[in-house]
């Protein structure tokens, strides 16, 4: 299977600030790198650090140069990996998506190492909850076009349901891809009734299931609505439009270039001119309703995500092949819940444990105390109200 990267930098403490696109990834949207930097404290160092997805990264800030080597598992098929997490195969109908693990640094290291070693952990533990809170929160409120999680209670990480990726190079007829974008608006908007924003609507984390509908995944990004947009100085424009904070309207903006990057076959170029307005590329997708969905989008001219979905329902029924999906899942998920338990249990025979190197919230803490960091410092949704959000379904 392909492995699909991606970089992004800069988010600071209980904030992300920076988060760039890359190439396709396989499954649960392995989402983007990310980098922090950490308030300053003359034990630690202050700058900006780097992970490596594949093989061995030195990198140098300043003076100090640090390692981050990525600890990969015995006798497991990746089927994606990013920053984020890895996700591994345990058969043909469950995957595993775990946090990024690094290999603890031996006795030889620096106390730089020691020190990226322990906020990388924490810093990919904390995207790894935040996946597993969402999640969670969907089991309860579940949707056909939204991945399915089977287990979220593990240690190791969150077991999903397998779907599939858009293969590369694939092509498929206008009235399919329009019935697509009808089934991730929908998902969108069932998100944004949780006043949630997905925060990376992208077609790299739209996957397929055994019907042919679109499925939305990789909630790695996912922010309450309010916090701040992801900015990244070496783009002309954020991934999710101008606005400061992560809103519907975020996640619509980033919608029409899922449009605009699909039906063309590239990214669109956006830019801010100097009197502050957007510069759109030509929209020129041969079907004006597209056309029309894509500018909406960019211009903020939709009152609500509803209202974007009310436009893509349209354009399916007029394609003549409008289907409407009302059921969540036809295979049962008591069978799958059974296999991991067995599966989980063949590890712990064989390897000792399901993982290698995944630590416990106690050792975490213990990480934690030990450089100054705070182990909870970049969660999300600390504050979220399941119970008032979820009565709005």
């Amino acid at each position: 299977m392909s492995l699909y990267l991606w970089v992004c930098y800069s988010a600071v403490r209980a904030a992300w600030k920076s988060f760039i696109e890359g190439t396709f990834a396989i499954l649960s949207g392995i989402s983007p790198l990310f980098i922090k930097a950490y308030q300053s404290n003359p034990q630690q160092p202050n700058d900006l650090e780097s992970n490596n997805t594949v093989g061995v990264a030195s990198r140098t800030s300043g003076h100090v140069t640090y390692t981050v080597r990525p600890l990969f598992q015995s006798d497991l098929n990746i089927v994606g990996i990013g920053a984020s997490g890895q996700v591994y195969e345990v058969d043909k109908e469950i995957v595993l998506k775990s946090c990024r693990i690094f290999e603890q640094p031996g006795s030889e290291a620096s106390d730089s190492d020691r020190y990226h070693y322990a906020s990388d952990t924490i810093f990919h533990f904390s995207l790894l909850q935040d996946e597993r809170f969402i999640l969670r929160l969907l089991q309860q409120f579940p949707h056909p076009h939204i991945v399915e999680a089977i287990d979220t209670d593990q240690a190791e990480g969150i077991f999903l349901r397998r779907y599939q990726p858009l293969l590369e190079g694939e092509i498929h007829a206008q009235p399919t891809r329009i019935r697509w974008y009808r089934d991730i608006a929908d998902a969108l908007c069932h998100l944004h009734n949780l006043e949630i924003a997905h925060g990376d609507v992208r077609i790299d984390n739209v996957l397929f299931d055994t019907r042919g509908s679109a499925i939305l995944c990789d909630f790695s990004a996912a922010s309450p609505f309010g916090q701040s947009n992801l900015v990244i100085s070496d783009l002309p424009l954020p991934v999710n439009g101008p606005s400061p904070n992560l809103s519907e309207a975020t996640d619509m903006f980033a919608m029409g270039s899922l449009l605009f990057q699909v039906e063309h076959g590239i990214q669109p170029e956006l830019s801010v001119g100097r009197d502050g307005g957007l510069i759109l590329p030509r929209i020129h997708t041969n079907h004006q309703g597209i056309d029309a969905v894509i500018r909406n989008a960019w211009l903020g001219h939709y009152s609500s995500t509803s209202e974007m979905l009310e436009d893509l329902h349209s354009l399916d029924a007029q394609s003549g092949q409008g289907i409407n999906d009302t059921q969540i899942h036809s295979e049962p998920i008591a069978p799958l819940r059974e296999r991991i338990r067995a599966w989980r249990k063949r590890r712990e025979n064989n390897f000792g444990c399901v993982l290698d190197g995944i630590l416990s919230g106690d050792q975490l803490q213990v990480l934690a105390d030990c450089y100054g960091l705070d182990k909870d410092a970049e969660l999300r949704f600390t504050a979220y109200d399941i119970r008032m959000h979820g009565n709005k379904l």
